[in-house]
């Protein structure tokens, strides 16, 4: 029997396993216009520490469950670049979306 609570589960299952964001998703946000951002997709429990935010740019990241992958998000001004074109690579390549089935954290950090 298929109960409302199955389907749910499933249904999250299926966001949680293929969610994803773009880089025209992130460079979007108004409040991030004109900054450095660093997006850093980490499995649950990761440890994100700030020795000092006011005196210091380092960020010490530390994970026990997998990898941890950060990827630079600088705000693009050609009008031909890679960038800009929704998930091509360097070489015009289109890129789709990856899932390995686990959960993952994004943060989205900006450098002031």
């Amino acid at each position: 029997m298929v109960t409302s609570e199955t389907i749910s589960w499933k249904i999250s299952l299926t966001l949680i396993t293929l969610a994803y964001v773009t880089y025209q998703d992130i460079r979007k946000i108004s409040g991030l216009k004109d900054q450095t951002v660093i997006v850093v997709k980490a499995p649950p429990e990761t440890r994100l520490e700030v020795p000092d935010p006011i005196e210091s740019l380092q960020i010490h990241l530390a994970s026990t469950q997998g990898p941890i992958e950060v990827y630079l998000c600088p705000e693009e001004t050609e009008t031909h670049s890679p960038m800009k074109t929704n998930n091509q690579d360097h070489n015009g390549n289109i890129s789709k979306p990856t899932s390995k089935g686990k959960n993952s954290t994004f943060v989205i950090w900006k450098l002031c």
